[in-house]
């Protein structure tokens, strides 16, 4: 009898010790799985943060500084002895309705830029989606003149008078079609863009949704959305995601005006 009890409780033992050494190999396999993967992650970040540097170093000219504006997220512009931001470029002909792209913005070494959409050109105030996790704002259009690069674009008068013709809108006549249909999508911009929050991949899944359902946006949707709603669209590339360089690229886009040394078209 008291073989077996002791027999018992030396399996019991064993038992508990397989136990604990199948626990700890279990352990030693997640912590090597967890180390590699910070490995991963961490090579990917210098191989990022390798690229930004990179990307930095595109730009070039006297004043002009590439600094950082959100975590991940850099710009250039010309700045003065002081560091604050130096109006260099001096924008012409404003319209509502206009379009500023500028390819000085750039995250983890994507060079994506930024977009905004002239609502006021009396005062000069613009409607931007500007950095994630805000809402979109009204801004002063003075911060476009210390960009390293910008690019003033405006619907042209071929575009602007078919899609107005297209929509039935009676035309003015005192004014242009490209003018017209600014001043329309600028008042749309106001009334129903201003105040949503920004989202990375607006446009997924549905790219185009009601008004009153619009609930993400990013600087170039918001550009697009509200001239797409008024039957032209400036998505050059027609994929999901529109960005800053297919506002720039679009055929239905007249160039006002740019500045600095990058290559929009």
């Amino acid at each position: 009898m008291y073989e077996k009890k002791y027999g018992n409780y030396v399996d019991m033992q064993n038992s508990d010790e397989q136990k604990d050494k199948i626990k700890g190999v279990k352990f030693l396999k997640r912590l090597r799985a967890a180390l590699v993967l910070i490995m991963i992650a961490l090579s990917l970040l210098v191989v990022l943060s390798a690229a930004d540097i990179a990307v930095c170093g595109q730009v070039h000219g006297d004043g002009i500084v590439c600094r950082k504006i959100g975590v991940i997220t850099k710009e250039e512009r010309y700045r003065d002895e002081d560091g604050k931001p130096k109006a260099v470029h001096k924008f012409t002909d404003i319209r509502n309705g206009d379009i500023l792209v500028s390819m000085s913005t750039h995250t983890l070494g994507w060079r994506h830029g930024h977009a905004a959409i002239v609502i006021d050109a009396e005062r000069g105030i613009t409607l931007e989606a500007a950095l994630w996790g805000k809402p979109s704002e009204k801004m002063r259009m003075v911060h476009w003149a210390s960009y390293a690069n910008a690019i003033h674009l405006r619907v042209s008068e071929d575009a602007a008078a078919s899609a107005l013709a297209a929509s039935g809108t009676a035309r003015d006549m005192d004014i242009s079609a490209s003018e017209q249909l600014g001043c329309l999508a600028a008042a749309f911009a106001k009334e129903y863009e201003d105040g949503v929050m920004y989202g990375l991949f607006t446009g997924i899944p549905e790219k185009s949704p009601m008004p009153e359902e619009l609930g993400r946006t990013q600087c170039a949707y918001l550009v697009w959305y509200a001239y797409h709603q008024l039957g032209i669209d400036l998505d050059s590339d027609g994929g999901w995601l529109v960005t800053p360089r297919d506002i720039a690229d679009s055929e239905e886009l007249a160039v006002v005006e740019q500045f600095g040394d990058y290559e929009y078209r």
